[in-house]
């Protein structure tokens, strides 16, 4: 079951013994599950990805897009790019594979490599070259002429709940317009939950407040690692390198 916004207030307003929302409104609660999914985007990229398909820039120099994408979506950082896409009429036909290389592999191949005097600009990219101090960008080779596409793997930080029911309504606090689903895997709810509890408890005055908030931010930290290790220890990726 997918979880909306509505279930995370409804569940920290019994937590919180405020189930009608007074002292927490439903506007501050929408404030902070947004805050909780871009903290969690932000330690954990592989927590939302998604393929994109993305038409290629004449040149070696590629960008993923920089606006948000058609959702309301903000990408953060590419994850790999996966084939060629020949007819961007049928993209599930897909084309050529596309392996990542490294810069100094092509450097000390061919140093001129990015000169479309050197190496001629084809529609089909071979390789990529990718840096992750440049999250949003990355090299192909060769490079392009203006007609090619690629499927990319992306991990971005999914639209705001808040602006979304801002969008649609004037009444933020019905609770009924909150019925949105996170787009997080559900799993994260769990951790999504403490960070509202961590927020609310800060806001809140009455003497030990803050020793009970430091305990539910505690409990988000380490749902966080708890789940990066977990994603680490079962990959398929981990079994491939044992063999």
């Amino acid at each position: 079951m997918v979880t909306t916004a509505a279930t995370l207030m409804t569940n920290a307003g019994i937590r919180l013994q405020d189930e009608r929302h007074v002292r927490w409104t439903l506007l501050e609660l929408g404030r902070w599950i947004d805050e909780a999914v871009k903290a969690i985007c932000l330690a954990n990229p592989a927590a939302a990805t998604r393929s994109i398909i993305l038409p290629l820039a004449k040149g070696t120099r590629q960008k993923l897009p920089l606006e948000t994408l058609d959702n309301g979506d903000q990408p953060l950082a590419l994850k790999k790019i996966t084939r060629n896409i020949s007819d961007l009429s049928t993209p599930d036909d897909g084309g050529r594979i596309v392996t990542v290389v490294s810069g100094r592999t092509l450097d000390a191949q061919e140093p001129n490599w990015t000169n479309a005097k050197v190496v001629r600009f084809n529609k089909t990219v071979r390789h990529y070259v990718y840096d992750e101090k440049n999250p949003l960008e990355f090299l192909v080779y060769p490079g392009n002429d203006g007609h090619g596409a690629v499927e990319a793997v992306i991990s971005y930080c999914p639209a705001s709940i808040v602006a979304k029911v801002q969008k649609t309504t004037a009444d933020v606090e019905d609770l009924q317009n909150w019925e949105l689903t996170i787009d997080l895997p559900d799993p994260w709810s769990t951790c999504i939950a403490e960070y509202l509890m961590y927020q609310a408890l800060l806001k809140d005055d009455t003497t030990g407040s803050s020793g009970r908030a430091a305990f539910h931010f505690s409990q988000f930290q380490t749902m966080l690692a708890a789940k990066a290790d977990a994603d680490n220890a079962t990959s398929p990726n981990v079994e491939r390198q044992q063999q």
